[in-house]
Parts: structure tokens; C-alpha cells; sequence
């Protein structure tokens, strides 16, 4: 076997599983159309009003449920997913547009693929903090459970 197909990923679930290509193909309908509808918005937006503030303001109005609803209602992972799939895309959206109209697209696409290394670099050295954090114990947050209980 020569390096190169040992490099190759292994197709042998696609070729003998109908359940496993009917569950890959699914989820790449699913994952193209969520991308779909990431670029879409502001697209449209851009077409509609032709401010990239307006295509920017797309993301801001999204990160409302972020600041409204409490701490309380996101784990320990699913704020980390929440925060993922929801202000990472409008995050972007909003960086692309202010970048593009300030120093052109090129760059702008530049400097974004380099912030993304960056914040991938930053997560993963968080990452061991964020899996020993324990909201029980921790003592930012048995002070805001003792604020909220002498507050009620």
C-alpha cells in the first residue's frame, strides 16, 4: 500500500452501508442548506438596501438571545455551541462587511482566514479551563447564585 491511499479515508461504510449513505448524504443536504441560507441573508441584504452596514446589522440583531437570555440556561457545552453556531457566523458577517467597505475584499478575506487560525488557536488553549469548569464550584458562580437568592 503506497502513502498515498494510506492517506485516503476509508469508504468502506459507504460502499456496504445504505443507512450510512443515506445519514453522510442528509447531513450534507442539511450542512449546504444552513450555508445556503449564511450567505443568502446578507447577500440579499446587500441587494436590498446596498449598505454594508445593513449586512453587518444582520449579525448584531442576531446576538440578541446571547444578551437576553441568562447564564443559567446554557451549559457548560451547549454555550460553547451556542456561542459556535450562533455569533461565529454573524460575527464574521459583521467583520467581512466593515472590513470590505474599509480596505477592500481581498484583504478582507485575508485577514479573516487569519483571525479564524487565530480564534481556533485561542479555543484550544482554553479548552482545558472550559472542561474543568464546574458551575457548582466555581466561585463567580455560587456569587451570582447567592446575589440572585438575597435579591428574591
Amino acid at each position: 500500500m503506497s502513502r498515498l491511499t494510506r492517506l485516503l479515508p476509508d469508504l468502506a461504510p459507504w460502499r456496504s452501508s445504505r443507512d450510512f449513505r443515506l445519514l453522510w448524504l442528509s447531513g450534507a443536504v442539511t450542512t449546504f442548506g444552513n450555508f445556503l441560507a449564511f450567505v443568502a441573508v446578507p447577500v440579499q441584504m446587500k441587494e436590498l438596501t446596498g449598505s454594508p452596514l445593513a449586512v453587518g446589522s444582520i449579525g448584531l440583531v442576531e446576538l440578541v438571545p446571547l444578551i437576553v437570555f441568562p447564564d443559567e440556561f446554557r451549559g457548560r457545552l451547549a454555550g460553547i455551541g451556542v456561542l459556535a453556531f450562533t455569533v461565529g457566523p454573524q460575527a464574521g458577517q459583521i467583520r467581512a462587511g466593515g472590513m470590505g467597505a474599509l480596505i477592500g475584499v481581498r484583504a478582507a478575506v485575508w485577514t479573516g482566514g487569519l483571525s479564524c487560525v487565530a480564534a481556533v488557536g485561542l479555543l484550544a488553549a482554553s479548552l482545558p479551563r472550559l472542561w474543568a469548569y464546574d458551575a457548582r464550584t466555581n466561585e463567580h458562580a455560587v456569587r451570582a447564585r447567592e446575589r440572585e437568592k438575597a435579591v428574591a
